[in-house]
């Protein structure tokens, strides 16, 4: 057994395990009727000790009351039979108070059976609430869902053009070394340059040919010779650089330039990967200028 208080009256009262498990430890007060949370207000032992006995001593005082209004009725002849049933009250009023009767006892039992404390109405409250939150959550996300999926149609398309676009733009500007790379390409790069005017050649890499070999000397018939060995050191075809020769004396002073396209040095217009290519060319001189010509120089460049 527990000891409780009513935080209306003060009054303490015993409550067993079977009595808090009827209303979920919620009781009503037999004094003066107010419902409340045993569990709460439950007393240490010596308060529960020092409140039973407040309670026997005020229980104490009602009896010594009583066997006085007792002794004084019968010092006086003068009660009748109407008055005994008001003394009769009285006392079953004054012995409530010490011993509540069984059928008190059956009805504060079943006040507790049918009391629903007011906290257990207000907490389906929350959770209704939380019920409607989640809802109408859900109901969000499934019309944000529903405003994606019909997004329109458009926005897609365009990005999938300026995807597009994109690419073509990157394809055209290393239009040059795909087609090195793949030849087979070749096609495909002259039918997209047609359409907007751009032109297709092979790559211009200057720093990929390289001179490994060359020489000039005088023939016995009194002409020059050329001979150049050019490489490509890359690993896909370039164009075929021009080769300027410049004629010099005896100063290093230039006597006579001359540029030279690769077709008149009998080369193709571009060079396969990682092979060389080799010329030989004879030419002649004015005779005022031959005694002039002691040395050369070749430089390969794109126009």
């Amino acid at each position: 057994m527990q000891i409780t208080q009513c935080p209306e009256c003060h009054t303490a009262f015993k409550v067993s395990p079977e009595h808090l498990a009827v209303a979920n430890g919620w009781v009503r007060c037999g004094r003066c009727g107010g419902v409340f949370e045993a569990l709460l207000h439950l007393e240490s032992d010596e308060a529960s000790e020092v409140a039973i006995a407040h309670e026997q001593n005020a229980l104490g005082a009602d009896t010594a009351a009583q066997a006085v209004l007792s002794r004084s009725a019968e010092n006086t002849d003068t009660d009748t039979d109407a008055d005994k049933p008001t003394r009769a009250k009285r006392e079953t009023a004054t012995g409530s108070t010490i011993q509540p009767a069984a059928s008190d006892i059956d009805a504060f039992h079943d006040s507790l059976l049918s009391f629903v404390p007011g906290s257990l109405h207000q907490s389906t409250s929350p959770s209704n609430d939380v019920n409607g939150n989640a809802h109408s959550h859900v109901t969000a996300n499934a019309s944000s869902s529903e405003q994606v999926s019909t997004r329109p149609v458009w926005l897609w398309l365009l990005a999938a053009l300026l995807t597009l676009t994109g690419l073509l733009q990157l394809v055209l500007w290393n239009r040059h070394v795909l087609v090195a790379q793949e030849p087979a390409l070749q096609g495909l790069i002259e039918g997209l340059c047609a359409p907007i005017g751009c032109e297709w050649h092979w790559p211009q890499t200057l720093e990929a040919v390289q001179i490994e070999n060359s020489s000039f000397t005088e023939n016995a018939d009194g002409t020059y010779r050329l001979q150049l060995r050019l490489k490509n050191t890359q690993h896909h075809a370039v164009a075929m650089p021009l080769l300027e020769l410049t004629l010099t004396d005896e100063r290093d002073e230039v006597v006579l330039r001359r540029v030279f396209q690769p077709q008149e040095l009998g080369l193709k217009d571009h060079m396969p990967a990682l092979r060389d290519a080799r010329s030989t060319l004879n030419f002649d001189l004015d005779d005022n200028l031959k005694p002039r010509v002691m040395g050369f120089r070749a430089l390969i460049f794109y126009p």
